[in-house]
């Protein structure tokens, strides 16, 4: 810079007038700093978060849904950008994505539904595009917590960290084979009860029931009524009392807090009461085997599992805490509206239990969280009795298994197209056994005969040319056909409230002709749509392709199918409906007779009862009509005979992909005893048909535990009928739909 010889004359600070070389060298910084900004694009906008939480802190059950938690923070200019998330390395395959408008300075929080349908040892990835498509973030190599199916995983939301339940200890068992707890946080908890379902129990502290928002609150009682366990801590009368939606199911109506007692009733409790609820359990059971019933024939290899006799039940062997026993407990005063008093000191109930639809409620009156609880040495025993985990699970070097194939197959054997036809083994030989005739033998025999044996050279092409035509002609008239979806609904009926919650599995099997996309989307508050579970150990063979677009309502999928296959898909739907059944357990005790009405437009061409071990057949029931029948003892199927005749179907299910074999291998018949062993499979677990690679199901599908508490479960077929609204854009040649409802009501009083 250089000063004005006019200024310093007068005496004033002379201005300064730029270099021009400085002034250029500036100007070119400030080109360069724009150009480069332009250059990196949407990546150079301001500081922008992207953070991704699967599953249930960081567990995932197999072959149930999870969450996946996206936090996004933008402090840049705002857009509109697009989250994709799927499988490592398949993300263009199958991809879950949504849509999310980001303003400036703006934090958002999505928790989106996600099922590990390539099974376990699943590695995912998550991506934030812009507008254009162009990449902003990612996530990659993401490797939740896998837990078997069968193992149970609670799910908490306790008043402090200290105060999270615990579970005990056991050596020499692998991570995926030990009961866990998660710790959730309400600000990541799902509004979609449907992400919920890999949660066996849910501890939540009354304290905490305030931070729930009201779609939170609506989703964790949908997901209790499915078949969860819901357990309640009071900490407050008026923490319960303030809230209209926990009030209105809660068993017990709290009033005072008063210090009670413990006289080492707890420990009593803990050490020979039973569970509060019974999860499946892994210990054989007594059952009749008919070896002249050819169902019962076959693959009988069976997993070795602990029963009461070979083991102590670590229960009976906790020592007790004499300070405890002598303490007093501060418990929360009320009266018991409805339900089973499991424990109580003197005349305070303590632990309260209640059927609530297909799932239990559970009302610790008193906080775990609080002394003398809080130190109790032996508390994670008395978590472990409240939730109802089987003693096996929590016994050292006991056998462990993985969940086995999944139902998704036995439900495609149902569903596949009849269309296709396989070429038997026998005519595969023989066809092979006739080329290698002609290219060889009879060739040079002909050839001989005409002396021309220089001809091989075209006769030989020519041979490779009509077998390849006659392989093709064979094939298509195998494999050709119509396109064609066939579709399957069970829909489980849950009372809520004065309504009906209908949750709906609803399978798809379509046949494609050619390869071509398909089109389906579903406008259901809650609904989700995936590809077919693949058996557990296969990893990432999934050869499905799927591209699912999640709005806020229902979902918009688009799914690719090769020529001449028929591919199995799956929708888990979750709304309010009508009332499709009603039935009245009459004289239980004595000569129980039940009493079913159709008040649905359904017509039901077979209606079953499953109770006490047996299944009874109620004949049709069609719109409007009604039907009494007597449940006694000496009648209808033992449902240990139904079941067990599973292991022969696995083995039909597993040549369902075959390509070769009988023209009809791996197909078995659609009906009603089909959709109940499906509904049953836990049965099998310990029996004398349980076989290492048997059927596995997920928790929201089996109903074996309402048969547990002395339920009764309905069963309804409906050909040809549907509940749910048809969720394909296309129009196949072939249409089939039919509808199994569900429903159960209580078998017994509680005692």
């Amino acid at each position: 810079m250089v000063a004005n010889p006019q200024h310093q004359e007068a005496g004033r600070n002379p201005p300064l007038v730029p270099c021009p070389i400085a002034h250029r060298v500036r100007s070119w910084l400030i080109w360069v700093a724009l150009l480069a900004g332009l250059a990196q694009g949407p990546s150079a906008r301001a500081e922008l978060q992207f953070d991704v939480f699967l599953g249930l802190d960081d567990r995932v059950r197999e072959g149930h849904w999870f969450p996946v938690a996206f936090e996004i923070l933008n402090d840049g200019p705002p857009f509109t950008g697009t989250v994709l998330i799927g499988a490592e390395d398949a993300v263009a395959q199958q991809q879950r994505q949504f849509a999310i408008e980001l303003p400036t300075g703006t934090r958002k929080r999505v928790v989106l539904p996600v099922f590990p349908a390539s099974g376990r040892y699943s590695r995912w990835d998550a991506r934030l595009l812009d507008p254009d498509g162009k990449l902003i973030a990612e996530r990659t190599g993401l490797q939740p917590k896998d837990v078997a199916s069968h193992i149970p995983l609670i799910g908490a939301l306790p008043r402090t960290f200290g105060g999270l339940p615990a579970l005990p200890d056991v050596p020499n068992r692998g991570v995926e084979f030990l009961p866990a707890v998660a710790r959730l946080q309400s600000e990541y908890l799902p509004s979609n009860p449907i992400a919920l379902e890999g949660l066996t129990a849910w501890y939540l502290n009354s304290e905490k029931a305030a931070d729930l928002k009201p779609d939170q609150a609506d989703a964790l009682l949908s997901w209790m009524h499915n078949g969860g366990h819901l357990i309640l801590a009071i900490e407050q009368p008026t923490d319960v009392t303030a809230l209209p939606w926990l009030k209105s199911v809660l068993p017990f109506l709290p009033e005072s807090l008063t210090n009670v007692a413990n006289n080492g009733r707890i420990e009593a409790w803990v050490t020979q009461g039973p569970s509060v609820v019974q999860l499946p359990s892994a210990l054989q059971r007594e059952t009749t085997i008919d070896n002249n019933n050819p169902q019962f024939r076959g693959n009988r290899r069976r997993v070795v599992s602990p029963n009461r006799a070979a083991f102590t039940d670590p229960f009976t062997q906790i020592e007790p805490q004499e300070d405890f026993r002598k303490a007093d407990i501060t418990v929360v005063a009320g009266k018991v509206t409805d339900g089973v008093v499991n424990l109580a000191l003197g005349d305070s109930p303590l632990i309260i239990t209640a059927p609530r639809g297909r799932g239990t409620l559970t009302v610790l009156a008193f906080s775990p969280e609080r002394e003398p609880f809080r130190s109790w040495k032996n508390r994670s025993w008395f978590w472990a009795r409240t939730i109802g985990i089987p003693p096996e699970l929590l016994v050292e070097n006991a056998p462990v298994r993985w969940g086995g194939s999944s139902i998704d197959g036995l439900f495609g054997a149902m569903l596949d197209s009849r269309q296709v036809r396989k070429l038997p083994i026998g005519a595969l030989l023989l066809l092979l056994l006739v080329y290698l005739a002609v290219i060889g033998p009879v060739d040079q025999w002909v050839l001989k005969r005409m002396g021309k044996q220089m001809w091989t050279w075209v006769t030989f092409p020519f041979y490779v040319v009509v077998f390849s035509g006659l392989i093709y002609f064979i094939g298509y008239r195998l494999r050709a056909g119509d396109l064609e979806l066939n579709e399957l609904q069970v829909v489980d009926q849950l009372p809520r409230g004065q309504g009906s919650i209908l949750r709906g599995h609803t399978w798809f099997s379509i046949y494609s002709p050619g390869n071509n996309r398909y089109r389906l989307a579903s406008e259901q508050p809650f609904a989700t749509f995936r590809a077919e579970l693949q058996q557990s150990g296969q990893g990432r063979n999934d050869s499905s392709r799927l591209n699912l677009r999640q709005p806020a309502k229902g979902f918009d999928a688009e799914v690719f199918v090769p020529v001449w296959v028929s591919q199995l898909y799956s929708s888990d739907w979750l709304d309010l409906g009508p009332t499709l059944l009603t039935a009245e357990l009459r004289s239980p005790e004595s000569d129980p007779t039940l009493v079913v009405e159709n008040p649905s437009e359904l017509r039901f061409t077979q209606v079953a009862a499953a109770f006490n071990g047996r299944l009874y057949n109620l004949g049709a029931l069609p719109p409007q009509g009604r039907v009494e029948y007597p449940l006694g003892a000496n009648e209808g199927r033992s449902l240990d005979e139904l079941v067990g005749g599973l292991p022969a179907i696995h083995q039909t299910v597993q040549q369902r992909r075959f390509a070769f074999g009988g023209e009809r291998s791996g197909q078995i018949p659609k009906n009603l005893d089909g959709v109940i062993s499906a509904s049953l499979v836990e049965r099998l677990r310990g029996s004398p048909f349980d076989v290492a690679d048997n059927f596995s199901t997920h928790a929201s599908f089996g109903v074996n535990h309402l048969l547990q508490r002395g339920d009764v479960v309905l069963f309804g077929w409906a050909p040809d009928q549907a509940v749910a609204a048809p969720v394909h854009r296309f129009t196949p040649a072939r249409t089939q739909r039919d509808t199994v409802v569900r429903f159960s009501i209580p078998g017994r009083p509680p005692s």
